[in-house]
């Protein structure tokens, strides 16, 4: 294992029954790592061909690793995962063009069954590598949804995996979990403008026993370690989600990556 420290981060962009590729963009993230690597844009986009107007559209764009399609392959499976819950019929879909399909399918039946519905149900995803050093790569990846209601929903999902796109878990990274737990409070505290004996429950903050605890999606960038906290996870969905973005210097000894094997 390895502390973190300046290495090189690769981040991937992406370009369209349409799947399209873009490739070889060289780039700089502000403030924090140079990275310089092959990669490609991919898009799908699918729209109903029987409706009109106010139709129903998934729009899917996501990062590959050009020369890599174990990874490629593993990412795609992880999107189809993430979309799974929103068709309606209980199949457990392991492509993506069957499930966007599908869901364009029961928006079709939902429109003849409520024929006064106006707004259309859409899917949009976007996926990035933000990270990658070795074989470790980090991944974002943010759904944003309409399928009724009062509003959009958006969830984000951080994950760690290898160059074959295998999970890494974010427990074998930390070395000393009670020190994270102390640095990552306090920088929550700092984000939301809180003193260090702040009640979080006052403060409108629903962490269980009313305690601090780490987020469920756990990132990194250029810049340092991200923690991310969707809508309703500890607030209202009107305070919207928290990303906490804590500086690698803060984390030394702290967490660490994997060695390259």
């Amino acid at each position: 294992m390895r502390p973190l420290r300046a290495v090189f981060v690769a981040i991937l962009l992406i370009g369209c029954t349409t799947f399209s590729d873009r490739e070889n963009i060289s780039s700089e993230e502000e403030g924090g790592i140079a990275f310089s690597v092959k990669k490609k844009r991919s898009s799908y986009t699918k729209t109903d061909d029987q409706c009109e107007s106010n139709c129903s559209s998934v729009e899917i764009r996501f990062e590959k690793m050009e020369g890599n399609e174990r990874f490629n392959q593993a990412i795609e499976k992880r999107i189809v995962k993430q979309l799974q819950d929103f068709v309606r019929d209980g199949e457990r879909y392991k492509k993506l063009n069957r499930l966007t399909e599908a869901f364009i399918a029961d928006y079709r039946e939902f429109k003849e069954a409520f024929p006064e519905s106006k707004t259309p149900w859409t899917i949009n995803v976007d996926g990035k590598i933000t990270f990658a050093v070795n074989k470790f790569i980090s991944y974002r990846l943010t759904t944003n949804s309409y399928t009724g209601g009062a509003h959009t929903n958006t969830e984000t999902l951080l994950f760690n995996v290898n160059q074959n796109g295998r999970e890494i878990k974010i427990r074998s990274l930390i070395t000393d979990r009670p020190k994270l737990m102390e640095v990552a409070e306090n920088a929550f505290r700092k984000t939301k403008s809180l003193s260090a004996t702040a009640d979080l429950g006052a403060a409108g903050y629903t962490f269980d026993n009313n305690e601090f605890q780490l987020p469920e999606n756990i990132g990194f960038t250029g810049k340092g370690v991200v923690l991310y906290y969707n809508d309703y996870e500890i607030a209202s969905y009107a305070d919207g989600p928290t990303e906490i973005l804590i500086p690698y210097k803060e984390l030394e000894g702290i967490v660490v990556l994997e060695k390259e094997k």
